[in-house]
């Protein structure tokens, strides 16, 4: 059963107390006999008693007044009395009264941690009386106070009282003697000065839980539980929760004292954590904190199950650890914070001296250093108060501080994602651009590769359909293979990026004549670019340079600057192809006089999927990695390209890579699979850039679409054709395959088309379009188209190599009536047309009927002027003239001029004297109508759709499913067709 020593003394202060109280013990005049005076002011008389340990716990009173044991009492010589283990500590107290009458005076016993405390004072026949105040509460004793306090009445003489009492703790101080007088004050002014601490521990226990519920902040939760916790340990100190909180529960509590020390204990190391936030700073020492908090809860348990039935140094010991543990880490870990600048360390540390000081003053009277006052026994709730308080400007203060750092956290992190903001839209930025770089590479090498497939597939088929006007000869045969080589050049280069890319590419360098190697590529290329109306020509200032590079990717780098310079020089122009060397290196410069680069784009034309001009508008062809696939070429090989370009003066390309050695090209064989130099070698003799331009370059090409020739047959009434591509294989293509059924016109772009429809004075019955010509694309061809007046009936379908839905959607947007996708079947060619122009057909043919349908209503009710006739005639006329005409386009305005009154006044009196708006009327009889075509004939739907007024099927189907109640095919199923 653990007990603590003073009610005014603190746990850290009972350590250094136990500490002195092994020092030698100091000399005192001593004399064991109390003389009374008249006025007792709360004297300490430990050194006037005498004192006996009872060992055995057993002697009665009896013994212990006997002349037996009487002489083995000592005299004391301190105020405090040592004990430690299972004893009784008698006292005997001689008390003598000079005043010639009876004195009444008090003895107070306040050490409150007595498991047993009986006052013994002479009685009749010489025998002892007995008090005896451990187990009763306070309210019934004689003197209701928190301190044992005995009444004693001596009459005059030398009077002889023992006081037993048994404990375990190590120090308790002996009695006090007090007048009834100054008792009375005593005990007012205590408890005057009890109820301000314990009222002041309640307001602050209000007010900060009213700042807890306002801000939210765990520490000031953990401050409400110091606030508790610490009352409790006072309450269990100064006797205030033995005789007045929980006296009701005497039997466990009574015997379990250090329970509400460790209850008040552990919200200080709570405290402690959450104030400095020890969890996020130091997880180590928030580690071992809650260490200590696990085992004071284990303690808790323990202390009300087994402390009032064991032996009582195991918990005394146990707990003067804890104690001494949780003051260390209190003032250890607010100095480590306070080294590392902690300002809310600095309010911690100074707060828990507090205590500690107001401990030192009952301290130093114990050892004799200071005289007994008043303030001794309140010094040590001074203390807390303050600490308190303390702990209460420091919470404030450090929310203050998470405030202000707070807001310049804001201010910063404003700041922060304010430029990382900025980072991110220019990624962003970097990103769509690369996304439209991609997409546009995508639909390039779409439109790339679908063009030679179509020419190559929709031939063969046509030849294998018997649909070719032609035949089939070396001419033929030239073209297929033309386009071949065309694709397969497009894949190798596909390949070799992608090579590129993934880090496969292979180096294999070789002793090679670069000169030679230069002036093959020139002379394979001079027919061709003599064909184009270009110069071309080669100079070596090298004398005959030899150097080890891969010759198959050097070669695909030449073919490709080579390409691209021949691709942007117009006809008349001039490339020149010159060889110099260097110390360590060689240059090979390809000069042009073509169109130039803008000095902006000079780094963006290495880019991976980059094009100066990737709009569908573009002038030029080509897939966007040419030059990005030369210049990861040229890196490989240690070197690299750049280029000088200036708008309309032409550019020049440096291509420059190391000599190198036979030592180096040995050292660089790193090919990853057998087969890659052949697959290299293969593609570039099948495919490459010289073998696309010279085919291109054939001559016997077909019709020229830059001279627009109109090519038309004798019969005028044939529907003719306009075809606009800008790709001159294609356009010879489809005059191939309409010629033999239409009348055909071609044109090389959306620009000439425009301009030569603005020449004809019959304009073309339909339009096939290619959408990614240069000047004027296919969108913007449409568009235009569908803006002039005279030629927005005219049917235009789209072709292009460019196949996703998007594409598709913003064509019919613009106003395109059909899509072919590359490569098509040339049948399916055919046949599109061919609906568009029946299409056209019937529109036109609806067109004129209206029109000669309103000219007979306007002549059969006398013009515009008015008429005599009323309302329901005009109506009724009106209805007449419906139901004679609903299969035509007919419209509310000009029924309504025709007879004279306005629309709107058409459509009141039509509803009010038919019970039907006029177009539902109208859309009734044209649904009755489709229902007989529908069961008396095999016309397809879409035809009868036509046949009785709708301007398209959707509508039809739409309006045939309202009124009908099923579809249009669903009506047809379920009512077979009449013989």
């Amino acid at each position: 059963m653990s007990r603590l020593p003073n009610n005014t003394i603190p746990a850290l202060i009972i350590i250094i107390l136990t500490i002195l109280s092994v020092s030698p013990p100091r000399s005192y005049a001593l004399n064991s006999t109390v003389v009374l005076p008249e006025n007792l002011d709360g004297r300490h008389i430990g050194k006037e008693v005498e004192y006996y340990v009872d060992t055995t716990h057993r002697l009665a009173i009896d013994e212990i007044s006997s002349d037996r044991v009487s002489p083995k009492f000592t005299k004391s010589e301190s105020i405090k009395i040592v004990n430690s283990g299972d004893r009784s500590i008698w006292l005997k107290i001689r008390v003598r009264n000079d005043s010639g009458g009876e004195l009444e005076w008090y003895l107070e016993n306040d050490f409150v941690f007595a498991d047993e405390l009986i006052f013994y004072y002479p009685g009749e026949n010489g025998r002892f009386k007995s008090i005896a105040y451990v187990d009763t509460p306070a309210r019934e004793r004689e003197v209701n106070s928190v301190t044992f306090i005995f009444p004693v009445r001596t009459p005059p003489g030398e009077t002889v009282y023992f006081l037993r009492q048994y404990h375990s703790a190590w120090t308790s101080l002996v009695p006090r003697m007090w007048s009834p007088k100054n008792l009375m004050t005593k005990l007012m002014t205590v408890d005057v000065l009890q109820g301000m601490f314990y009222g002041i521990l309640a307001i602050m226990f209000l007010y900060n839980l009213f700042i807890f519920v306002s801000v939210r902040e765990k520490s000031y939760f953990y401050y409400l539980l110091l606030i508790v916790g610490l009352s409790s340990i006072h309450m269990t100190l100064d006797g205030t929760g033995f005789n007045y909180v929980w006296d009701n529960l005497s039997v466990i509590l009574r015997r379990s004292h250090s329970l509400f020390f460790y209850i008040g204990l552990i919200p200080g190391l709570l405290f402690l954590k959450a104030y400095l936030q020890t969890k996020e700073k130091t997880p180590f020492i928030d580690t071992q904190i809650n260490a200590l908090v696990a085992f004071g809860s284990i303690m808790i348990v323990e202390s009300v199950i087994l402390e009032p039935v064991s032996q009582p140094e195991y918990h005394t010991v146990i707990l003067n650890v804890f104690i001494l543990i949780v003051c260390l880490y209190n003032i250890a870990v607010p100095i480590l914070y306070v080294k590392r600048g902690s300002r809310s360390a600095i309010f911690y540390l100074i707060a828990v001296f507090l205590p500690v000081l107001g401990g030192l003053f009952p301290v130093t009277f114990i050892i004799g250093l200071l005289p007994s006052f008043f303030i001794n026994d309140f010094s040590f709730k001074l203390g807390s108060v303050g600490m308190l308080a303390l702990f209460s400007f420091g919470l404030a203060d450090r929310i203050n501080t998470m405030k202000n750092e707070l807001a310049d956290l804001n201010a910063n992190l404003e700041k922060k994602v304010e430029r990382r903001t900025g980072e991110l839209q220019q990624a962003y930025s970097k990103l769509q651009e690369l996304d439209r770089l991609k997409t546009d590479f995508f639909a390039n090498i779409s439109h790339e590769l679908r063009t030679p497939l179509t020419l190559i597939i929709s031939p063969v088929e046509s030849v294998l359909r018997n649909h070719t006007p032609g035949k089939v000869d070396e001419s033929f045969l030239h073209k297929l293979y033309n386009n071949a080589g065309r694709l397969l050049s497009l894949i190798n280069n596909l390949l070799d990026f992608s090579k590129m890319e993934s880090g496969r590419m292979a180096l294999h360098p070789v002793r090679t004549d670069i000169a030679r190697q230069l002036e093959l590529s020139v002379a394979n290329l001079h027919s061709g670019a003599t064909a184009r109306g270009q110069t071309i020509s080669f100079i070596d200032t090298t004398n005959g340079l030899t150097a080890f590079v891969d010759r198959g990717l050097f070669e695909k780098a030449v073919y490709n600057l080579l390409g691209n310079a021949m691709k942007f020089t117009p006809q008349g122009g001039r490339i020149t192809v010159k060889l110099a060397a260097h110390d360590d290196s060689f240059t090979v410069e390809f000069n042009d006089t073509g169109i130039g680069i803008p000095a902006d784009q000079h780094a963006l034309i290495f880019e991976r999927f980059s094009q100066v001009d990737s709009s569908s508008s573009r002038r030029y062809e080509g897939t966007g990695i040419g030059l990005s696939l030369t210049r990861e070429i040229a890196r490989l090989h240690g070197g690299d390209v750049s280029v000088e370009s200036e708008p309309g003066k032409g550019s020049t390309f440096y291509l420059t890579i190391p000599i190198g050695s036979e030592a180096a090209a040995d050292g660089t064989d790193m090919a990853d699979a057998p087969g890659d130099e052949e697959e290299r070698n293969s593609g570039t003799e099948s495919g490459s850039c010289k073998d696309i331009i010279h085919f291109r370059s054939d001559p016997g090409s077909g019709t020229d679409p830059s001279h627009n020739q109109r090519v038309s047959l004798a019969d005028e009434t044939i529907p003719c054709v306009l075809l606009v591509d800008d790709n001159e294989e294609m356009l010879t293509f489809l005059s191939d395959i309409v010629s033999h059924k239409y009348r055909f016109l071609t044109a090389e772009n959306g620009k000439t088309a425009l301009a030569l429809l603005k020449s004809l004075d019959d304009p073309p019955d339909i339009i096939v379009s290619d959408i990614m010509m240069p000047e004027m694309d296919g969108y913007e061809f449409t568009k235009r188209i569908r803006e002039e007046k005279g030629y927005e009936g005219i049917p235009v379908i789209l072709l292009t190599a460019r196949a996703d839905i998007a594409m598709k959607i913003e064509g019919f947007e613009k106003g395109a009536t059909d899509y072919i996708v590359k490569p098509f079947n040339s049948s399916e060619f055919l046949a599109r047309i061919k609906a568009q122009l029946e299409l056209k057909s019937l529109r036109d043919r609806l067109i004129r009927t209206t029109a000669d349908l309103y000219k007979r209503l306007e002549e059969k009710t006398g013009g515009a002027s008015p008429i005599s006739s009323s309302t329901e005639d005009k109506v009724a006329q009106v209805e007449e003239f419906i139901r004679s005409n609903f299969t035509a386009d007919l419209s509310r305005e000009g029924m309504a001029a025709a007879v004279g009154i306005s629309a709107d006044h058409l459509s009141r009196a039509f509803n009010q004297i038919t019970g039907k708006r006029i177009d539902e009327y109208i859309n009734g009889l044209r649904v009755e109508k489709a229902k007989q075509m529908l069961e008396e004939t095999h016309d397809t739907i879409t035809r009868i759709a036509f046949n009785v007024g709708f301007e398209n099927l959707r509508t039809f189907n739409k309006t045939f499913l309202k009124l009908a109640g099923m579809t249009p095919s669903e009506w047809r199923r379920s009512r077979p067709a009449r013989k």
